[in-house]
């Protein structure tokens, strides 16, 4: 996978090679997670849930903004998202920040983690006006009230950090506390939800490989159909002008 993105041919289809070994990876794994594992298997289900999470992120077979979510009518959802949710499940099962696992970090480190983040502060303070204005945001926001609140306040401690390191994995925390209702919203082609997803694809490091390139097609799609669609909505161009 690594070789055909330092080629050039990332958008290429994979090989019978490549396919061969992710699904006797993903067979492997789910024979692990079906049957009792032990504390010292976790940490190498953890990595493993990860490597497939990187290829399926990375697996972008095209270069045309049409063919990919949300222009392509054949894709109701984003194709990666499902994955992703499947990644709460496996922290849960393998605790990788468990003592003395591989992927303990110190406690005063814990904002740096992608996952098992805490729930968001209410309220508005952090966020910019362009996205309170947005989403309808007020000092009683919560995510209760707002179902864009848990993605605004996410998103925003990233817009907070710029340059944020690859290495932190911090942007991943957005997708990452998605909650249901955000997901529906995305579902439905909602356009402040996608607008939200835009700004967050452009804030993908490009030195995270795996992701940036999707990250970019994606966006590109995203924003010509807000353009196509939703040309006449002012909010909706004002917080695309902003970011």
């Amino acid at each position: 996978m690594h070789d055909r993105y330092l080629s050039g041919e990332s958008h290429s289809k994979r090989t019978e090679f490549e396919c061969y070994h992710l699904a006797t990876s993903v067979q492997l794994l789910n024979y692990e997670i079906s049957h009792k594992s032990q504390v010292y298997d976790r940490d190498a289900i953890w990595t493993a849930t990860v490597l497939i999470n990187w290829i399926v992120f990375y697996s972008v077979e095209t270069q045309v903004p049409e063919e990919v979510w949300p222009l392509s009518p054949s894709l109701s959802e984003i194709p990666w998202f499902q994955l992703q949710k499947g990644m709460r499940v496996m922290w849960q099962l393998a605790s990788p920040d468990r003592l003395r696992g591989l992927f303990t970090k110190p406690a005063n480190n814990v904002e740096e983690r992608c996952l098992g983040l805490p729930p968001p502060q209410p309220g508005i303070k952090g966020i910019s006006k362009p996205l309170v204005e947005l989403c309808d945001l007020d000092e009683s926001s919560t995510s209760e009230t707002n179902p864009y609140h848990i993605a605004v306040r996410t998103l925003s401690n990233l817009l907070n950090q710029p340059g944020t390191s690859p290495q932190s994995l911090k942007f991943l925390g957005f997708v990452n506390t998605i909650d249901d209702q955000f997901e529906a919203l995305l579902k439905a082609r909602d356009p402040r939800a996608l607008l939200l997803m835009s700004i967050w694809y452009g804030l993908i490091p490009k030195s995270a490989w795996w992701i940036s390139l999707r990250a970019s097609l994606e966006r590109r799609a995203i924003d010509i159909y807000l353009d196509r669609y939703h040309a006449d909505e002012p909010r909706i161009q004002k917080a695309l002008a902003c970011f």
